[in-house]
């Protein structure tokens, strides 16, 4: 009996870089923010002043041939934060469901929801 046969893709991988804008105007951190995205175009700013920042953030799979990208396939990485405390979670709802883990798992998230835009 023979396994599936071997096919060829092109893996296209969503990789977290930091782009440092440098001297932002604002009254606060999330209005800096606000005027940085507002003031900066980040595609032409990757290759310049951008280095890589160790962080996954999704892939891109596409069937070599597939010119129509019908079978494309679409995955988020297990390194982003909320989904690392989701698994966190589910991990906890799956095993001994200690009451003060989950408070830990609460917390984080609550401070992942506060420090998100």
């Amino acid at each position: 009996m023979n396994g599936p046969s071997q096919r060829q893709y092109n893996v296209q991988i969503f990789a977290v870089v930091r782009v440092e804008v440098a001297n932002v105007l604002a009254t606060s951190s999330r209005e800096a923010i606000d005027n940085t995205l507002q003031q900066t175009d980040i595609g032409s700013q990757v290759g310049g002043n951008a280095e890589y920042a160790g962080e996954l953030s999704h892939f891109v799979v596409d069937l070599v041939g597939d010119t129509e990208f019908r079978q494309s396939d679409s995955f988020t990485s297990q390194d982003q934060p909320l989904l690392a405390n989701l698994a966190r979670l589910l991990n906890w709802a799956e095993q001994g469901r200690d009451p003060l883990q989950l408070e830990r798992i609460l917390n984080d998230a609550r401070a992942a929801v506060a420090d998100s835009i």
